[in-house]
């Protein structure tokens, strides 16, 4: 499919859009999409899509404007730290994808 101005992501402008920010509902495409999972209710959780400018707004989004303690790098370097030189029993290992 080719790009054209109406399907287009409102971040980068490049890219094919692929789904809309729920905060003002500008399309993005899978690279400046930001995503959010929100808890709804006690075993219910909702994922949900934002522009860079929605994702941090604690108006738009109560869950994203925080600041993180640890991140993903930080998480996975803590739990692999201290690994001894053989091979160790496990490894965390993290792949994210931007599927859609």
């Amino acid at each position: 499919m080719r790009s054209t101005p109406e399907n287009r992501c409102s971040v980068c402008g490049r890219d094919e859009a692929v789904d809309v920010c729920e905060g003002c509902g500008v399309p993005l495409c899978r690279k400046c999409r930001q995503m959010e999972i929100w808890g709804c209710g006690s075993e219910d959780l909702t994922v949900k899509h934002f522009c860079p400018a929605c994702k941090e707004n604690p108006d738009i989004n109560p869950w994203g404007a925080h600041e993180n303690v640890f991140g993903l790098d930080e998480v996975t370097d803590l739990v692999n730290g201290g690994s001894p030189p053989e091979p160790p029993a496990f490894r965390v290992k993290i792949r994210l994808s931007s599927g859609g």
